[in-house]
């Protein structure tokens, strides 16, 4: 989903949202495209409405292929004081490595505009599957 924050409105209830203020904070799931596609109804928080009214809603299914593996070992003290740390670390050892792979499968869909009802139907985005995915 995507939304152009382009009113002081609309930019104070996402930054509302993000901080925890007023109705239906960020502690609140952040609704998906499909839920922003469905009609609002009286349990339709301020955000998923936003996304439903002036989202640009996509779905895109991949099959992706994570081969990753993680290690780490450490002992450490901190103190945190406001936006001041302070700490050390005895020892530790920390290893990463991640591979991606992705495969779009499947025609790529949009949500129209909102029909009777106030739903947004879902319609097939030909010739998406020939664009490459973002690693």
């Amino acid at each position: 989903a995507e939304v152009v924050l382009d009113n002081d409105g609309d930019s104070k209830l996402v930054e509302d949202w993000l901080r925890g203020r007023g109705d239906f904070p960020a502690s609140d799931a952040l609704p998906t495209p499909s839920d922003a596609a469905e009609a609002p109804n009286s349990k339709t928080g301020p955000l998923e409405r936003l996304l439903h009214d002036k989202g640009k809603l996509s779905r895109l299914d991949y099959n992706a292929n994570t081969d990753w593996w993680n290690a780490s070992l450490g002992i450490g003290f901190g103190i945190s004081a406001g936006q001041i740390t302070a700490g050390f670390k005895l020892f530790g050892i920390d290893i990463t490595h991640e591979e991606k792979n992705q495969t779009i499968t499947g025609d790529p869909t949009y949500a129209t505009g909102p029909k009777n009802g106030g739903a947004r139907p879902w319609v097939e985005w030909k010739n998406c599957t020939q664009t490459k995915p973002i690693p």
